[in-house]
């Protein structure tokens, strides 16, 4: 699978996801028991569109700001 084809993957199960989903999903990849997830959720900018009262401020503390911004 080409990069291309990840990121359009990535995008379209982040579009299906509700804001109650992604934020469990970025919790969940605080935990040290997670593995690789919160690599996953960096790389495919998954809290992209997660709003403020789903806890978006906290995670920009643990999360780089690569992964609340939009592909260029």
């Amino acid at each position: 699978m080409t990069q291309p084809q990840k990121y359009r993957y990535g995008n379209l199960l982040r579009s299906q996801l509700t804001s109650h989903e992604v934020a469990l999903c970025c919790y969940n990849g605080l935990a040290a028991i997670s593995g690789s997830f919160k690599d996953l959720i960096v790389e495919f900018r998954l809290a992209k569109y997660l709003p403020d009262q789903f806890g978006r401020k906290r995670l920009e503390l643990y999360y780089p700001a690569s992964c609340f911004a939009g592909r260029d």
